[in-house]
């Protein structure tokens, strides 16, 4: 569902567009030492809650900026607030419910993500989370994506599909860092393009 069009074909606006993304990119950057805070979650535990949100992701098919913003919600909370280990999946769960609400027109239940999770806890628990979610979030969730950043560098390069496909394979291969995501996502789509070609 991914395309290189989307707003980069957008010429008349294009300019204004970017130079707000990347105003905005300043304000959702992650400090370097955003886990810190976190007793419990590591770096490992981290990638392996990324590495099985990607499967959930995979499984329901949705857009890959969905899959971005899941990442992004969770990076971000984690900022914020400490996360008992026994709530992360929960946590990411909650991510996910959000993101897709965000970005695509299906929405699964409740009930089906609590099953996806093994019912490692209820829904209720999950719409508690969620609101604890969006209530630290402030409901912000307009951020600019590396997929965002992509689609004007692949336009303007005229690059082939392999090697837009391979810059965004870069890119999720990126998010399971812990540090990488800390850098700008313009970087991380600019790094990812040149590194695929």
């Amino acid at each position: 569902r991914d395309t290189v069009e989307d707003w980069a074909s957008v010429s008349s606006y294009r300019s204004q567009i970017m130079r707000y993304a990347m105003a905005l990119e300043n304000k959702y950057q992650l400090p370097e030492n955003f886990l810190e805070k976190q007793e419990e979650v590591s770096h490992q535990a981290r990638a392996v809650l990324i590495d099985w949100l990607i499967e959930v992701h995979l499984f329901y098919n949705f857009p890959q900026d969905c899959l971005y913003l899941i990442v992004a919600l969770v990076d971000r909370y984690m900022s914020l607030r400490t996360v008992p280990v026994a709530h992360f999946q929960l946590l990411g769960m909650a991510c996910l419910l959000v993101a897709c609400k965000y970005e695509d027109r299906f929405v699964p239940t409740r009930e089906e993500l609590v099953a996806m999770a093994d019912q490692a806890f209820d829904q209720s628990e999950l719409m508690h989370m969620e609101t604890r979610l969006l209530t630290c979030l402030e409901f912000d969730l307009a951020q600019p994506l590396p997929t965002f950043f992509l689609r004007p560098i692949a336009r303007a390069s005229a690059i082939d599909l392999e090697t837009y496909v391979v810059s965004k394979f870069i890119m999720e291969a990126a998010m399971l860092d812990a540090i990488m995501v800390t850098f700008k996502p313009s970087i991380i789509a600019a790094t990812a393009f040149f590194m695929a070609r």
